[in-house]
């Protein structure tokens, strides 16, 4: 069996592993554990950061300015403590750009403009029970504040942040949730504050240069919608076998 799909990215709170080609020809990725893998311009490296078999790092991703933001995560004797951190290509830390709540799993994605941060949080005790309280929150990593609304959805537990999760504008977002055993999203306007529904799906990624269209996987098919006036378009047919 075949599947047609756009290219996803894993991105699970504490575990498995990740890849960040934000930049073109710069990749960057991490797994459990403190060393971070680089290629710049087909040159490889690897660098190791500060701590001991308690701290971890995921999500890195580059900055504009050929730096990297990454999650640092710090065991404690009850669960983790998790926050953003600005690092250089040699493992140096530059600067703590947030810091979580106790007991608040963290993940994040970098806007277009290089300084919105996308945070995607929820309450984790490490107690095996399911996660709450999952909310997505604006902050600007150069003022380290939180900016505009804060988004509370039901539950967005294993949802990955998308590379193309902001459109690219940087004034627009896509917000996944789930609906009994399916993934519905909808896109949040920063200007306006307006939402909009999208569709029941998976994969639901911004075209890279329009930041009215979106594009996502439904029925084994690969579909567009135009926020602005809610057409939808089916580009490629799929089928179950």
């Amino acid at each position: 069996m075949r599947k047609i799909l756009f290219p996803t990215l894993l991105l699970l709170l504490g575990c498995g592993r990740e890849f960040e080609p934000d930049l073109t020809g710069w990749k960057a990725y991490t797994y459990p554990g403190r060393k971070i893998y680089l290629e710049i311009n087909q040159r490889k490296k690897t660098i190791e950061l500060p701590g001991d078999e308690h701290v971890g790092y995921r999500y890195a991703q580059w900055t504009a300015g050929s730096q990297l933001v990454v999650t640092q995560l710090t065991k404690t004797n009850t669960c983790f403590d998790y926050q953003i951190i600005t690092i250089d290509t040699t493992g140096n830390i530059l600067d703590t750009v947030y810091k979580a709540p106790v007991n608040t799993a963290l993940n994040f994605k970098l806007a277009p403009n290089d300084s919105l941060m996308l945070l995607k949080t929820y309450i984790d005790n490490c107690d095996g029970e399911e996660g709450s309280n999952y909310q997505y929150t604006f902050y600007n990593r150069y003022l380290k504040k939180a900016q505009y609304d804060t988004i509370v959805v039901g539950s967005s537990r294993g949802i990955p942040l998308q590379e193309t999760i902001w459109s690219p504008n940087s004034k627009k977002v896509i917000i996944s949730a789930w609906s009994g055993f399916l993934t519905e999203a909808f896109t949040y306007d920063l200007t306006t504050k307006d939402t909009t529904y999208i569709d029941i799906g998976g994969n639901f990624q911004w075209s890279p240069t329009d930041h009215e269209v979106v594009a996502y996987i439904k029925d084994h098919s690969i579909y567009t919608k135009n926020i602005r006036s809610g057409e939808k378009e089916l580009i490629y047919q799929g089928k179950e076998k």
